[in-house]
């Protein structure tokens, strides 16, 4: 494991209360450029990040937890067309998610 880029690398998408609203998420990562990039669809509006000189650790097993617990009150809400990707052609650094594949699920989560 090598230990460049920057571990204090953060920015952040304004809510403006969208996020009690319908939304698309994408989130991607590339160790072999060291970039990651975000894009959020929202139902009037998109917004984009990109992030440069990025080094996240590989880990061997991934957790989701959408629950209550003493800290928070839990989600409420459903959850449609999750999909995670891997491994080669699962990184995106701009907004094209759409092919014949639809591996992101974009053209049917965004309908």
């Amino acid at each position: 494991m090598i230990g460049n880029g920057n571990p204090n690398l953060y920015k952040n998408i304004p809510l403006q209360g969208r996020n009690t609203k319908w939304h698309y998420i994408y989130f991607g990562y590339s160790k072999i450029t060291s970039q990651a990039y975000a894009y959020v669809k929202w139902i009037e509006s998109e917004d984009e990040l990109n992030y440069e000189n990025v080094n996240h650790y590989y880990i061997q097993k991934l957790y989701i937890y959408i629950g209550k617990d003493i800290f928070y009150p839990g989600f409420n809400g459903k959850l449609n067309y999750v999909v995670v990707n891997f491994g080669l052609g699962a990184f995106r650094n701009k907004k094209k998610f759409s092919d014949n594949n639809d591996i992101f699920n974009y053209d049917i989560g965004t309908k």
